[in-house]
């Protein structure tokens, strides 16, 4: 004899289902919603044994459901024939549980909701406090193995206090494709239902999206939203995802690093680059990973654990990064390290006039300061002022420095050879003299011997006296020299230098390699000397012209004395 007890079970909303699965492995998902759930009854299949308060089972229908919303849930089974003729419906529940299960241990009288073996063809149960998120399994049977309709309602949903079940286990929507899309600018979003009569899709910016199909293609950074609607399935059944378009982060390089170290080893902070990569960007939406090789840095596995104190004992090592935003969009990047031995380099200074030379012994590159001025790459100092100097020398790669002191001193007199010889008219301006702005003075020191005053530089439109000597100074950096070169002049007959020079040309000036010298009467012998007067080179000619090898000499001023006929004259050039 059959008994009648209060029982579980759930109802899908206004929807007509083929027959159910007779496993409890195979078990259906359905909820209730807002409607009620049909479907064709089991027919033809044995019992399969007692169970709970059920005699026999035969025709049995598994299904499973999950909580949504906590709170009472009231139920409403009935069965009728395919005619409407109300049979017999039995059924019986466990729960809750945390995922579908069919275990025995799981399917005790322990775990027991609701079970009923009534001759009704209606029946009715309740889950008090039911809690969000948690699973119960249903089997209901046939007893009189008429086909049939099976109906289900949640009697009490929409009350204040009434719990709900989860919908998305009966044909579940979401939307695949909503992505970040990392500089792409379309991606495709498809519901999972589908073969739906009805798609709907929308737009958080732009609206509605005319169509009804599956996938849409979207260029937007919006929130999409769809409506999916298929026999058999929860009506109106709605998913939204979010898409956004990453653009490119706009990060910066990062920078080479460096250590000085007696060897390899040196600790480096790696995470000193990570400001200088994100830069203006909000720190917050970035995260900067470090590692050894490529492989790792696309793979995103294998981060460099201790940035901010990795130890390195190779030059240079190349380090790997990635920038990942909160998109999880990602940009790569390389940076060096370099470990350079301490080196101090071997210095030395020397000092020509008011300009300052700087040697280096050791290789490597190096950077120059004079006092506290700019480094500059040049080893050289032009116009250095009178007095103590220092100069630093630096190793380019920071590793190594060296200071010297360097002493400026009163500028000497210029150079010059004497005798020089004039014409007629020439004046001081026609001497030569290798120096720079040269002053011209009557006397040989600062003071005039008979008066005892300060003496008065000569104009260059003064006129050249056969026997005189005149005194030139050279002023560097505004530093006046106090030695004067002297110049003995004479004068040479005009007649007779014009006669044995009137047509002399000495040419090119400036001169490179060689230097043509010509003239209407036979040169007899070209002597070439320094402008201190030392001879450089000199030559037997006994010709109208000839040429004059110069590249062995040093660049600089020279004085070419050419004789003829017994007369000299002296012409300057300059060596390049």
């Amino acid at each position: 004899m059959k008994k009648k007890i209060t029982f579980l079970l759930l109802l899908l909303s206004n929807l007509i289902l083929n027959a159910q699965s007779t496993t409890c492995s195979n078990a259906e998902g359905y909820c209730t919603g807002n409607g009620i759930l049909i479907f064709q009854n089991t027919t033809d299949f044995p019992s399969i044994g007692p169970i709970s308060c059920l005699d026999s089972t035969p025709n049995p229908s598994w299904f499973y459901l999950q909580t949504n919303a906590a709170g009472t849930i009231n139920f409403s089974i009935s069965q009728t024939s395919n005619t409407g003729t109300p049979i017999d419906v039995d059924y019986v529940a466990w729960g809750p549980f945390l995922n579908p299960s069919c275990s025995a241990a799981d399917l005790s009288p322990a775990n027991l909701v609701g079970c009923s073996y009534s001759s009704s063809n209606i029946e009715t149960f309740t889950i008090s406090n039911a809690q969000a998120d948690q699973f119960y399994m249903v089997l209901i049977t046939n007893f009189s193995s008429q086909a049939g309709l099976t109906t289900f309602a949640q009697t009490n949903y929409g009350l204040p206090g009434a719990g709900s079940t989860d919908c998305d286990i009966i044909c579940p929507l979401h939307i695949n494709g909503g992505v970040p899309n990392c500089y792409d600018n379309l991606t495709t979003l498809t519901a999972t239902i589908s073969g739906a009569t009805s798609y709907q899709w929308s737009s958080s910016v732009s609206g509605p999206i005319l169509g009804n199909t599956q996938s849409i293609t979207v260029s937007q950074s919006a929130t999409y939203t769809v409506v999916v609607n298929k026999p058999g399935c929860v009506a109106n059944a709605t998913a939204s995802t979010g898409v956004y378009f990453s653009q490119p982060m706009n990060i910066n390089p990062a920078v080479n690093l460096s250590q000085c170290s007696s060897n390899l080893n040196a600790v480096f902070d790696l995470t000193h680059n990570i400001p200088i990569i994100i830069g203006s960007l909000n720190p917050i939406d970035y995260e900067v990973y470090f590692y050894l090789n490529q492989d790792d840095v696309y793979n995103l596995s294998n981060p460099i654990t201790n940035p901010n104190s990795f130890t390195n004992n190779l030059s240079p090592q190349v380090i790997y990064y990635n920038v990942i935003n909160n998109y999880g969009c990602i940009e790569t990047g390389t940076f060096q390290l370099f470990v350079y031995p301490i080196q101090n380099p071997n210095v030395i200074a020397t000092v020509t006039n008011n300009t300052i030379t700087i040697e280096t012994t050791d290789t490597g590159n190096f950077l120059y300061q004079l006092d506290n001025g700019v480094f500059q790459n040049s080893p050289i100092f032009n116009n250095v002022s009178l007095g103590n100097h220092t100069v630093t020398v630096n190793n380019t790669n920071g590793c190594g420095s060296t200071t010297v002191t360097v002493t400026i001193t009163m500028p000497l007199a210029p150079l010059a050879v004497s005798p020089q010889y004039f014409n007629t008219g020439q004046t001081l301006q026609n001497l030569m003299v290798d120096g720079q702005n040269i002053q011209w003075y009557a006397n040989a020191t600062n003071k005039n011997s008979s008066q005892q005053v300060v003496s008065t530089p000569l104009p260059l439109t003064t006129l050249l006296v056969d026997g005189t000597t005149y005194f030139a100074s050279q002023t560097i950096n505004g530093v006046e020299s106090v030695e004067r070169i002297p110049i003995l002049t004479l004068f040479t007959t005009l007649s007779n230098t014009n006669f044995a020079f009137s047509n002399l040309n000495c040419y090119p000036n400036p001169v490179n390699n060689s230097l043509i010298i010509s003239n209407l009467s036979v040169i007899d012998e070209v002597i070439v000397t320094s402008v201190i007067g030392q001879k450089m080179l000199s030559k037997k000619v006994n010709e109208l012209q000839t040429e004059i090898e110069m590249s062995s000499l040093s660049n600089g001023i020279y004085f070419v004395k050419v004789t003829s006929e017994g007369q000299e004259k002296m012409v300057k050039i300059i060596k390049e």
